[in-house]
């Protein structure tokens, strides 16, 4: 977990995701420069021998069922296909193919590559149907810094899939492949659970709950408040969705009020990767807001944060889906918290939701 990140680069990247094709990734990285990436090219070299993959989707390696592995390098290979998720990218790729016999829902993983990939699949006709950059990132990841990762894929019986191992900026490198049949859980709210009650995220921006992403100079009339009990739960959905310009990420911001233990503890659970964070944010300040700290869930896992503070004071956090995943949408989530106290007097839950009907 990082500490201590401050906050103002952050929010201008995350304006230039939303206003113009995307950038790579969000998080891992001090607020003031978040996925601010250093490029670590591996050139290719002239005549380097290509190590599985087909160059194009001519000569694309026939993938004949899951699960399915394997490993390869991309230098020396073409730049043939792109897809958008991310900037453009001008790296070598390579290309398997896939046809399910049956309907099914896919993982596509890059963890343990040693270079920064992309993952994109695209259909017979070579039009898009997902893409994804920096599904991990941090320094010290076990699956390594941005390496890329396609989670709950739908794929029809019968269609002809190209799945193309990409990279960010000119990198090229080694690669690990995965890809595997799975089962989406099931993150169903738990009995007496707040729901969050936001519109779907599709074709507008996130004016709900998204903090310093709602209003740079009014934030905390849009962060919820939650409710003046000891222990409860919090309910809503999270992803990275379209909107005019292209696509953006929905902020779940929430705000507890620490209990007389000094103690308050986090767990989010959530159907895809996702982070939660801790932040501060003195005087409602966007410019003076500070991450504390974060981490991070396995799909359909946990992850938790333990905040110490006074009593009675206030305390953020933020859910945030990693991806840029395109298209992504909505996925279900639940937080529980306990050891807070009683709720911010001056902006009720009813007060609040009434800011957007």
């Amino acid at each position: 977990m990082k500490k201590g990140h401050t906050f103002t680069h952050l929010i201008l990247f995350m304006t230039i995701i939303i206003l113009t094709s995307f950038t790579s990734a969000i998080l891992a990285q001090p607020i003031t420069q978040r996925h601010a990436k250093t490029p670590s090219f591996t050139q290719a070299q002239p005549g380097t021998p290509l190590r599985d993959g087909g160059d194009t989707v001519e000569d694309a390696v026939v993938i004949e069922s899951l699960p399915f592995t394997d490993t390869g390098n991309t230098c020396g290979a073409s730049d043939d296909y792109d897809a958008v998720c991310t900037t453009i990218s001008t790296s070598s790729d390579l290309v398997y193919q896939f046809t399910p016999a049956a309907d099914m829902i896919v993982d596509i993983d890059l963890c343990g590559s040693s270079y920064d990939t992309k993952v994109f699949v695209l259909d017979h006709e070579l039009g898009q149907v997902a893409c994804s950059d920096d599904t991990y990132y941090g320094a010290g990841h076990p699956c390594g810094t941005w390496n890329a990762a396609l989670e709950f894929l739908a794929l029809e019986a019968g269609v002809l899939y190209y799945i193309v191992i990409d990279g960010w900026g000119g990198e090229c490198g080694d690669y690990e492949l995965l890809i595997e049949e799975t089962i989406p859980c099931d993150i169903l709210c738990p009995d007496g659970g707040l729901d969050e009650n936001e519109t779907p995220m599709s074709g507008h921006y996130d004016q709900y709950n998204a903090g310093c992403f709602s209003d740079w100079s009014a934030p905390l009339d849009y962060i919820l408040p939650t409710p003046g009990i000891d222990s409860f739960y919090l309910c809503g959905d999270n992803g990275f969705y379209v909107i005019p310009e292209g696509g953006g990420y929905d902020h779940d911001w929430w705000e507890v009020v620490v209990g007389t233990s000094g103690e308050v503890i986090v767990t989010l659970t959530a159907q895809r990767t996702t982070n939660l964070l801790q932040l501060t944010l003195p005087d409602g300040d966007c410019n003076a807001a500070v991450i504390m700290q974060e981490a991070f869930n396995d799909p359909c896992g946990s992850a938790s944060l333990q905040i110490l503070d006074e009593p009675g004071s206030s305390v953020y956090f933020w859910v945030h889906t990693i991806y840029n995943e395109y298209p992504n949408g909505a996925y279900p989530y639940h937080v529980e918290v306990i050891g807070g106290a009683v709720a911010v007097e001056q902006r009720s839950w009813s007060q609040v939701k009434a800011l957007y009907k």
